[in-house]
């Protein structure tokens, strides 16, 4: 099995909050940990491994390519996006702090999450 991963390194730059400078093995540690605990507890094990393979093969079928590309991708990029924030020291990465924290007093660690730009 030469791949273990879902989705390309790459798209996860491209799509998510992590951009070009955050070094692949931060990206992949937090790829394993929610393929692992976040998607394969929902599709199964035999699914998982299965999509695993035929990515791995390039043998996947039309519902498991859509499957994959819509659903669980962007589950995959989100998940990341999660997982990594805690990991990446402000200044040592190129991540835009400002879509994704706003500053309150009311939190105990005076951050909270903003669900989306624009919204208040």
């Amino acid at each position: 099995m030469a791949t273990a991963y879902l989705i390309d390194i790459d798209a996860l730059k491209k799509k998510g909050y992590v951009q070009g400078n955050v070094e692949n093995s931060i990206i992949v540690t937090s790829l394993t940990r929610v393929q692992d605990t976040m998607l394969k507890p929902i599709i199964g094990t035999p699914f998982f491994k299965r999509l695993i393979e035929g990515v791995d093969a390039d043998d996947l079928n039309a519902d498991e390519e859509t499957l994959l590309n819509d659903y669980i991708a962007p589950v995959l990029i989100s998940g990341v996006d999660y997982k990594i924030v805690p990991h990446l020291k402000r200044k040592k990465y190129d991540l835009n702090w400002d879509e994704l924290f706003e500053y309150s007093e009311e939190s105990p660690s005076g951050l909270l999450w903003k669900i989306s730009a624009g919204v208040s």
